[in-house]
């Protein structure tokens, strides 16, 4: 859908309750490997965008490796602030999979 700015618009466009706003994932970094020297600056710039996507009216937001690169503490912590469910699906991680798993509100 573009930029949180061009969100913003066509989501103030609609009229509320007719639709459901998901983000996909990996809106946060685009590879699960982050380096260290970035992790503060990616964890900042990840705070505004979930904090944008509160604002503009984001129903739940999907997390990709990319975004668990930045801390599944660091990712609980924001969710207290967030009006909004993360959520995720179909995870394989070594040994683990992970079907279903939702982080904060449902």
């Amino acid at each position: 859908m573009g930029g949180l700015s061009r969100r913003a618009t066509v989501l103030s466009e609609k009229a509320r309750g007719t639709y459901f706003v998901f983000e996909g994932g990996n809106w946060a970094w685009k590879s699960e490997h982050l380096p260290k020297a970035r992790l503060g600056q990616q964890r900042l710039k990840g705070e505004l965008q979930l904090k944008s996507l509160d604002k503009i009216g984001t129903d739940a937001i999907g997390l990709g490796f990319g975004d668990i690169a930045l801390g599944l503490d660091w990712l609980t912590a924001q969710q207290a602030e967030l009006s909004y469910p993360m959520v995720l699906s179909n995870l394989t991680c070594g040994e683990l999979n992970l079907q279903l798993i939702g982080i904060g509100k449902a």
